[in-house]
């Protein structure tokens, strides 16, 4: 083999190896990877450190009056960057989002749960 085939053979496997590995926060709490949903919202989170959480909130206030309803939409993708048993943080400053962790994942009924911010989430 000569050293430009070597080097490229090399250079894969690393590349290979890179992708699967689980980020420093996440070590000790692999039980928090994947997508996790309740009615209203989902969080993914990536083995890597990466996560992304959609949430669509809607109200309705009804008087004699008038009837208002509102809605609103949080969409956030970025690396979580702090995590320990009470709380996780995905992003930085003014655009981040902080979960208090109620209850850390436990499986019930044969599917896994977390409760986050006081919310039931089941893993899909």
């Amino acid at each position: 083999m000569n050293y430009k085939n070597f080097m490229c053979a090399t250079l894969c496997t690393l590349a290979l190896f890179g992708c699967g590995k689980t980020s420093p926060l996440l070590e000790k709490q692999q039980d928090f990877i994947g997508e996790w949903k309740n009615d209203h919202s989902t969080l993914n989170i990536e083995k890597d450190g990466n996560a992304k959480f959609s949430e669509q909130l809607r109200t309705e206030d009804k008087s004699a009056e008038q009837e208002i309803k509102t809605s609103s939409i949080s969409d956030i993708k970025a690396p979580i960057t702090q995590f320990d048993a009470q709380h996780f943080t995905i992003g930085d400053g003014t655009l981040s989002k902080r979960f208090k962790i109620d209850r850390a994942p436990f499986k019930q009924d044969g599917k896994w749960h977390v409760i986050l911010n006081g919310q039931l989430y089941t893993k899909h």
